[in-house]
């Protein structure tokens, strides 16, 4: 996982749409021998050509269990899909177990809705069914109004506040 990497593939993989799409891709290292671990870490080029480098992570030939990384930090992602839905899924990642709490506010800074997660173990919490999830109502169960709201997301000592848009 430290070690030197060399890159595999220098064509880029055509993106599918902007990251509020949850869009997956895959790729397949036809070199790689069974048995072994392999570690990874992918880089995105944005539109304007400024890159992002992943984690890395461990990945074993088809068939054999993957053994998962802790992630460096814990970080706040981005929720998806953004707009036009009347749901959303907040991705994040810990980097040590923590008690999780997403709480929404309205443009004007009032909470609208608290979700606890409880404890959460190290990981990554990035697919639906695992992300924190809002229904798009407030505390007593109403939908709210279309409009812009702030998410913010503490796990243990790390807290951090982003902006989401709930368009129906």
């Amino acid at each position: 996982p430290n070690g030197n990497f060399t890159k595999l593939n220098d064509r880029l993989i055509p993106g599918l749409g902007n990251s509020g799409l949850g869009r997956a891709y895959q790729w397949l290292d036809e070199a790689a021998a069974d048995g072994e671990v392999y570690y990874y870490y992918i880089e995105d080029v944005s539109l304007d050509g400024r890159t992002n480098q992943s984690d890395v992570f461990p990945v074993t030939p088809k068939g054999q269990p993957t053994i998962l990384l802790t992630p460096k930090e814990t970080r706040l992602f981005q929720n998806y899909p953004n707009a036009f839905n009347p749901e959303t899924w907040i991705p994040f990642q810990l980097d040590q177990p923590a008690d999780v709490l997403v709480q929404i506010y309205d443009i004007q800074g009032h909470l609208i809705r608290t979700l606890t997660m409880g404890q959460k173990p190290a990981g990554y919490y990035l697919e639906k069914g695992c992300a924190a999830y809002w229904d798009g109502r407030n505390q007593a169960g109403e939908r709210v109004v279309s409009g812009t709201y702030l998410y913010r997301f503490q796990a243990g000592d790390f807290v951090s506040l982003k902006k989401m848009v709930l368009l129906k």
